[in-house]
């Protein structure tokens, strides 16, 4: 009968959306956008994420949504330059409806061989959205995903 894999899928897709242990998000990073506009000429896009092109330096926002409060980790993948002290460096941060505002923990890259980096801001999400990580990249860096 063709009924039988139609209801085997139905019911793998309601265990899965159902699953509690289903609660990382990933996006590409290039789902956020320049801090300003007046920085919207500073980033070109490659492989899904933003690349900070002419700039000396300018900030990238990525908003991430949290179903609970709490204390959160992300972990930001991003790339310096090679052989430079150029760098990117991310802050956490949360409000909520009412102006309740919490500035988390900032991380930069380190390496200078243009190897990917992960970057692990932490801070206190306060729920339901209004949560957001801000990249300020050098001129060449880039960001590739966000995952929390």
């Amino acid at each position: 009968m063709k009924i039988l894999p139609v209801i085997t899928t139905i019911a793998a897709t309601l265990l899965l959306a159902n699953s509690a242990s289903v609660n990382a998000r990933s996006q590409a990073a290039y789902l956020g956008n320049p801090h300003s506009g007046n920085q919207q000429s500073c980033f070109y896009e490659a492989s899904g994420g933003p690349v900070q092109r002419n700039c000396a330096i300018a900030s990238w926002v990525m908003p991430i949504v949290y179903d609970s409060a709490g204390w959160k980790t992300i972990r930001v993948s991003a790339k310096g330059v090679r052989n430079t002290a150029q760098k990117v460096s991310c802050r956490f941060y949360s409000s909520t409806s009412t102006g309740v505002f919490s500035r988390g923990s900032s991380q930069s890259t380190v390496r200078h061989d243009g190897a990917t980096e992960y970057l692990h801001p932490t801070g206190y999400a306060h729920g339901f959205g209004g949560t957001w990580v801000t990249c300020g990249l050098d001129r060449g860096t880039r960001l590739y995903n966000i995952h929390y």
